[in-house]
C-alpha cells in the first residue's frame, strides 16, 4: 500500500491491516467486541454496522426520543429475526437495549415502559 498522510484516519482499515517494520501485514479478525459486555458473542459486536447505519437513519428523523427508540427496536429485531407476524415479540440484548438508550435518552420526568410480552388471544 502506498503511504499517504491520512493512513491513520480509515478505521476499518485500522482493523484490517497493521504495520509491522514498515510493511502492511493482515491482521486475524477476532471479531468486533461489545463495548458493555466485552464479550464477541453478544447482539451488539455482531449486529454492530447494522446498528450503525440504523441509528444514522432514525437520528434523522424528526420525532421524539420514545418514537426513535420504538423504531430502533423494531428495526433491529427485523433485522436479526426477520418478520416475525403479529403478536410475535423478542426480547433485546441487554447491551443492545443499552445502547439505544444511551443513544435516545428517556426525557427528565418520563417512565420506559420496556418489554412486555404479547398475550395470545383463543
Amino acid at each position: 500500500f502506498p503511504e499517504d498522510e491520512h493512513d491513520e484516519e480509515d478505521v476499518e482499515l485500522r482493523r484490517q491491516f497493521r504495520k509491522h517494520n514498515g510493511e502492511w501485514m493482515i491482521v486475524e479478525y477476532g471479531g468486533y467486541s461489545c463495548e458493555f459486555c466485552e464479550a464477541h458473542s453478544c447482539d451488539r459486536a455482531q449486529y454492530r454496522d447494522e446498528l450503525e447505519t440504523m441509528f444514522e437513519e432514525v437520528d434523522a428523523m424528526g420525532v421524539p426520543s420514545n418514537q426513535k427508540r420504538y423504531m430502533m427496536y423494531r428495526q433491529f429485531i427485523h433485522v436479526k429475526h426477520g418478520s416475525l407476524g403479529d403478536r410475535v415479540r423478542r426480547k433485546l440484548c441487554d447491551c443492545v437495549q443499552e445502547l439505544i438508550v444511551l443513544h435516545f435518552p428517556v426525557a427528565a420526568g418520563k417512565r420506559k415502559r420496556g418489554f412486555v410480552a404479547a398475550v395470545k388471544h383463543d
